[in-house]
């Protein structure tokens, strides 16, 4: 159980804090995609003006300069003097610089509305902003630019630079913010598991003392109960005491209660033993025909005492083996027919049900009294839980349920509640077929 609660701590704790720093990261991303870009472009246009300012200002061109704003900026510069291109040529990539130079001629083209950059005769200082897709699918991101310098002569200006730049930051910021996060993760939870530690184990303790105490008071009242009923029925089989009508009803209230303090006491050490060290099934190849029958002529008296008929349903076809502790498999079934028989009204009836169902037998016990709540049901296996607050038998400790769940669980499989047609409780439980 604790198990469980610490593990859910953690999830807890490390899941809403993770969405709180999930939500702070992703915000904290996209603001530094929006100052990077906003970063980038800045700086684009900087150098896309200094570039202008100082070719197209100037009579004569110099190479050497332009050469060095292609390296310095990491950009394609591309000059025209009246539509006509100034080759610069420099040896290094000759033919892809001309290729991308026509790109960007027809996206110019296409945004001017001209056929050929030659044609084009501006009257007024114009730019536009181009992008351009290589022959190898590289993007670039560029500006054209045609500024007059007298009447009738005009420059022109086309500069190109790939847009992979801020891919590239865009990416390596996400993969930091990934990091970012998984680390922190890895600390949340580690701090969540010391936390939920430190937080449940005052609990486990104090748990795992009661249940030793338990254990302990359960031991220690053995001997002595097993004294008191020894004793009240030698006092009933006196001759001497018949005579005390009396005398005799107290002796049958005395036996009936040591047996009833018998029964829990037992519970209590055999789930203190299951807790404590896990107890060893004695798991052999049974008829399952001959356990239900065994089921059947153990309650048939107990049941009759209280005025309710007994039934046994088995199909016609024998039911298959099962490999089982027989004698767990029997105190199971006792305890859900002991329960029906508490907690359901004088003269309704309690079957026991076998069939057959492919690779497993299903074995239920059904009832017909007022059945159990949804509610209930989610509860009736905890230890010392009584479901009817107005039912006070003595007999009933609200621990054979827990009991029989932790023999379910040995043989590796559990207790379903089921509403019975008509009003009642079902119990049943799976066994593969050996």
């Amino acid at each position: 159980m604790y198990k469980r609660l610490r593990r859910n701590f953690i999830v807890l704790c490390a899941g809403l804090t993770g969405i709180v720093l999930f939500v702070a990261l992703l915000f904290s991303y996209l603001l530094s995609i929006s100052q990077l870009q906003a970063q980038i472009e800045s700086v684009n246009a900087y150098q896309n003006q200094m570039v202008e300012h100082s070719l197209l200002k100037e009579d004569h061109i110099d190479h050497a300069i332009v050469r060095e704003y292609e390296r310095d900026f990491d950009m394609l510069i591309f000059l025209y003097d009246n539509g006509s291109y100034i080759d610069i040529a420099d040896g290094e990539n000759h033919d892809e610089k001309n290729g991308l130079r026509t790109l960007a001629e027809e996206e110019a083209g296409r945004l001017f509305a001209i056929a050929e950059i030659s044609d084009f005769i501006p009257i007024a200082y114009a730019s536009r902003d181009i992008e351009v897709i290589g022959n190898d699918g590289t993007q670039y991101a560029g500006r054209v630019v045609f500024s007059p310098v007298s009447v009738g002569s005009w420059y022109g200006l086309i500069m190109l630079r790939q847009s992979t730049y801020l891919y590239e930051e865009t990416q390596l910021l996400f993969w930091r913010h990934v990091l970012l996060f998984v680390g922190l993760m890895v600390v949340l939870v580690v701090v969540s598991w010391f936390l939920a530690r430190r937080s449940v184990k005052p609990a486990e303790i104090a748990q795992r003392e009661q249940k030793e105490f338990i254990a302990a008071a359960s031991h220690e009242l053995k001997s002595p109960l097993a004294v008191i009923s020894a004793s009240a029925e030698y006092l009933q089989r006196d001759k001497e005491l018949s005579a005390f009508p009396q005398a005799n009803i107290h002796l049958d209230a005395i036996c009936d209660e040591a047996k009833h303090m018998a029964r829990l006491v037992d519970d209590l050490l055999l789930l203190s033993h299951i807790e404590a060290s896990g107890l060893l099934l004695k798991k052999a190849v049974a008829n399952t025909e001959g356990l239900l029958i065994a089921a059947y002529d153990r309650c048939t008296v107990l049941a009759q005492k209280s005025n309710h008929p007994m039934r046994l349903e088995l199909p016609d076809e024998p039911l298959p083996s099962i490999e089982v502790d027989a004698d767990r498999v029997l105190q199971m079934i006792l305890i859900f027919i002991s329960n029906a028989i508490e907690h359901t009204s004088t003269g309704t009836a309690i079957e026991i049900v076998g069939r057959n169902d492919n690779k497993q037998v299903i074995i239920s016990v059904v009832d017909h009294g007022k059945g159990i709540s949804d509610e209930d049901k989610r509860k009736i296996f905890n230890r010392f839980y009584q479901g009817d607050k107005s039912h006070n038998s003595k007999n009933n400790f609200g621990i054979g349920l827990s009991v029989a769940a932790e023999l379910a669980r040995l043989h590796g499989t559990s207790i379903q509640v089921l509403d019975t047609n008509g009003g009642g409780a079902t119990f049943l439980f799976c066994i593969p077929i050996h």
